[in-house]
Parts: structure tokens; sequence; C-alpha cells
């Protein structure tokens, strides 16, 4: 009965209620780079923001960037489950949280529509 009751301790411990959520959604690791990538990305337009039409594009950055965010959010196991639940939630709506879809980790039509920024 000890051993048994052990065992069931351990298990409660590591479970996660959203582990089967979050399982739909790429790894922590590609979430990582993608919110990186969005991050660095932000960077680069803020540099350019002396042209108008960056600004729009910034905006459009910094709310994908959001949603990368809160996906690092919602796979942090450290936080607790309620928070986490909300950031997924919150993350794309209750359609786009069950099909899993997540969008580009920046505004990659832009770079078809618009002309390359001028060289120094």
């Amino acid at each position: 009965m000890h051993v048994a009751s052990i065992v069931l301790a351990f298990s409660l411990a590591t479970y996660d209620p959203l582990a089967g959520d979050l399982a739909r959604f790429p790894p922590p690791e590609v979430v990582s780079a993608n919110w990186e990538f969005n991050r660095a990305h932000g960077v680069w337009l803020e540099e350019r923001f002396s042209q108008p039409y960056y600004l729009n594009w910034w905006q459009e950055n910094f709310n994908l960037g959001r949603t990368w965010e809160l996906l690092v959010v919602a796979q942090a196991k450290n936080l607790g489950v309620e928070k986490r639940e909300d950031a997924l939630m919150e993350l794309l709506g209750t359609t786009n949280f069950y099909l899993a879809r997540m969008p580009p980790p920046s505004p990659i039509w832009r770079f078809f529509d618009y002309p390359p920024p001028e060289l120094p």
C-alpha cells in the first residue's frame, strides 16, 4: 500500500493537464526560435521607423510576436495551469486553438508587398 501511494503521488506530481492540448502545437524549441525571429525582425523594423510604411509592418509583427509569446507562456510548466490555459485561449480564440493553428512568426506577406530597404 505504501509503495502504491508513492507511485500515485509521483504520477500526480508530474501530470500536466494541458499536455494533450500543447502536443498539437509546435514543440518549445520551435516556438522559442519563432519568437526570437519575431523579436529580431522587430528590431530591424524599429531601425526603419523614419519610413511610414514600416510602422504598420512593425505593428503586425508585434501582434504576431504576442501570439508566439503567449504560446511560450502556455508551455512554461512552472506556471499554474489556469494561467497557462488562459494564455492558450487568448492566443488564438476557440476555433484556432482546437485546430492548433499558429500564424507565421512575422508578417512574411510584407516581404513581397514592399520594396527592399535602402542600403546604407
